[in-house]
């Protein structure tokens, strides 16, 4: 008897501490939303996502512009070692798929293709 009576407490003890628990977390979550729906918070965000935006558009256009270097009808192999040097590709080469001499590296990891085995 005496054990039930305590097993009930404990779990009453536990209930309360558990609904003061959620409790905090309900009125977090509304302190949360309020941040967020402040004029400066979104200004805030909507500067970091246009900053972005913009990042990614330069992005994009450096990437085409190489795209075009590579594409050249005119590209020899210095053209591609110059272009190469700026456009950061990099890719694995592995010995047996690009065979090179010993006194060569003989490194099998990702490497720019301007420092590449030719």
């Amino acid at each position: 008897m005496r054990r039930k009576i305590e097993n009930g407490m404990k779990r009453a003890v536990m209930l309360f501490e558990r609904a003061e628990y959620w409790e905090q977390r309900a009125q977090a979550s509304l302190r949360h939303a309020k941040y967020k729906e402040r004029p400066d918070v979104r200004y805030r965000r909507i500067k970091k996502i246009e900053a972005e935006l913009r990042k990614s558009q330069k992005h994009i256009a450096r990437s085409e512009k190489y795209m075009t270097m590579w594409r050249a009808q005119t590209l020899d192999l210095k053209m591609a070692l110059l272009v190469s040097n700026y456009d950061h590709i990099h890719a694995c080469f592995t010995l047996d798929k690009y065979p090179r001499p010993a006194e060569k590296s003989q490194y099998e990891g990702s490497m720019s293709l301007h420092s590449a085995p030719v």
